[in-house]
């Protein structure tokens, strides 16, 4: 399972431990004041990167997933075992 913790620079102090009951095999990302934290089984969770816990969001992708996400153009890529998955606002 996969636990997530957040420390201050400064002191190294611990700010908060959670464990999102997810297998993770990728990096979490990070893309402006998010967080996100792909499951191999493509459960895709959204975090306030900030100093306390704050689950913004978490959907479920049919695919399988190793890789770290990666962000460009305002979207995000996700490489799947099946598909190349980009999530984002279309014009």
């Amino acid at each position: 399972m996969g636990g997530l913790a957040a420390f201050d620079v400064k002191d190294g102090k611990k700010l908060w431990q959670k464990e999102l009951e997810l297998e993770v095999q990728s990096s979490p990302a990070i893309a402006g004041k998010q967080l996100f934290v792909l499951s191999t089984k493509g459960d895709l969770v959204s975090l306030e990167a900030g100093r306390e816990f704050k689950e913004l969001g978490r959907i479920k992708l049919e695919d399988t997933f190793h890789a770290s996400p990666a962000f460009a153009a305002g979207r995000m890529f996700l490489r799947g075992a099946t598909n190349l998955w980009c999530l984002g606002k279309t014009k």
